[in-house]
């Protein structure tokens, strides 16, 4: 017997276990040594299961003797957990029943991205709007009410804020009160330095906030995002600590200039406010701007008693633009997602007639969504390709202006996250 397999699978040992992961159905499975030594001695016959080798083999290692029946019922096993199939046909269709999830259909995105404003008292080195269409003609209130009613109109229930920084607006709680008016859920992004000041009239209409800090030492702050407000943002992590933690994460975006902080950056909020941390890499805006992803990015160590206070899921990952997040620039023009503002890529006005169906059938629309890792040079051949979800297609544009391009400096930070969210992710796995 010839079992089929995923020619990809990974076989990742942790704390005296063992991950199996099949990435073309996207399984994950927690063994213990004997069963690990099972799949390698599989792998290894490529499928063939020849009972004797096995036997002789487990006996060989672990000085054990095994029956054809033992051996039988630990591949049911893990024929049963779709680690392997019996045919190419029942691969296949798991991995079908695994995609099919995710096909895009033409549906009201989850989520919506609201940048209300290009304006910011911040001057970021490496945000991809500094240079960005400052003389834009803004949305009023009335205006950005009425957007905010057509895209509920379409279903959509989730909204984040966003800039720019979106709390220089003066009327930024009047269209939090009308997203809210529906129960839908509210997320803001925010730099934090003006937050403890509009603390009572704006947390009751935030679902979850992400305040943007770079570092706790002043300096490296000031360098990678402004000295304005750096004890403000603080007094605002402070009190958010002492009233709503759960809502909050403080997002670092990881550069040269603060790398070697970020061990210590995320163990003190943990400790010290109780709150989560984010990791993000910076995104340059062109290829110019490479020299600012730190060299050693992908060889960054995180701290053990961190890895667990982030995150992780096992969730299936692709770029969602034009799928389940669009944007609204602010002029109100429908962009594929907050990350890629160009004007190359806008799809439609809020406030065109039929802007919805236009948004459906759009070219930009379809460049985005027919974007298949398996198709994409280098992540067809890694097994980190669907916890990983390959490069932003954002990212890849500006440096290459292709939206697949493969960016290799970013391949070893990326495939430490997929490698961290396959051993820490919490759930999702069968224990053998």
């Amino acid at each position: 017997m010839q079992l089929s397999y995923d020619r990809g699978m990974l076989i990742v040992p942790h704390n005296e276990k063992y991950f199996i992961y099949s990435p073309a159905n996207h399984v994950r499975v927690m063994v213990d040594e004997y069963a690990s030594f099972l799949v390698e001695q599989i792998l290894a016959a490529q499928g063939w299961i020849e009972y004797e080798k096995i036997i002789f083999a487990f006996a060989d290692k672990f000085e054990v003797t095994l029956t054809t029946e033992e051996v039988m019922k630990q591949i049911e096993r893990l024929v049963k957990m779709e680690v392997f199939f019996k045919t190419k046909e029942d691969l296949f269709r798991s991995r079908n029943k695994k995609i099919d999830k995710f096909k895009i259909i033409d549906k009201p995105p989850n989520l919506v991205y609201l940048l209300l404003t290009y304006k910011c008292n911040f001057q970021c080195s490496y945000c991809y709007l500094r240079d960005a269409y400052k003389d834009i003609r803004e949305l009023d209130t009335e205006q950005w009410i009425q957007a905010i009613r057509r895209l509920k109109d379409v279903g959509i229930k989730k909204f984040c804020i966003t800039g720019g920084e979106a709390l220089v607006r003066d009327d930024i709680v009047e269209i939090l009160q009308e997203i809210k008016t529906d129960d839908c859920e509210v997320d803001l992004l925010t730099n934090g330095s003006l937050l403890a000041e509009k603390f009572s009239e704006l947390d009751p209409l935030i679902d979850h906030l992400v305040i943007s800090l770079d570092s706790l030492d002043y300096d490296t702050q000031a360098t990678t995002r402004s000295n304005y407000g750096y004890q403000k943002i603080l007094n605002a992590i402070e009190l958010y600590s002492k009233t709503n933690p759960q809502k909050l994460q403080v997002r670092a975006v990881i550069n040269k200039h603060n790398l070697n902080q970020m061990n210590d950056f995320s163990q003190k909020l943990n400790r010290q406010y109780g709150i989560r941390t984010i990791r993000t890499l910076v995104n340059p805006i062109s290829s110019e701007e490479l020299d600012i992803i730190p060299e050693a990015v992908g060889k960054i160590a995180i701290d053990q008693d961190l890895l667990e206070t982030f995150n992780y899921n096992m969730k299936y990952r692709k770029c969602g633009a034009c799928n389940s997040v669009i944007a609204l620039n602010p002029a109100g023009d429908v962009m594929p997602c907050q990350a890629i503002m160009k004007p190359e890529f806008r799809m439609t006005n809020i406030f065109e007639d039929g802007w919805f169906a236009t948004y459906l059938q759009s070219e930009v629309r379809q460049q985005f969504i027919s974007l298949n890792l398996d198709q994409m040079e280098k992540c067809n051949e890694c097994s980190y390709r669907y916890l990983c979800g390959g490069v932003c297609p954002a990212l890849a544009y500006n440096i290459y202006g292709k939206l697949d391009h493969h960016v290799p400096l970013f391949c070893d930070y990326l495939r430490e996250k997929a490698h961290n969210t396959l051993l820490y992710a919490k759930g999702d796995w069968q224990d053998v």
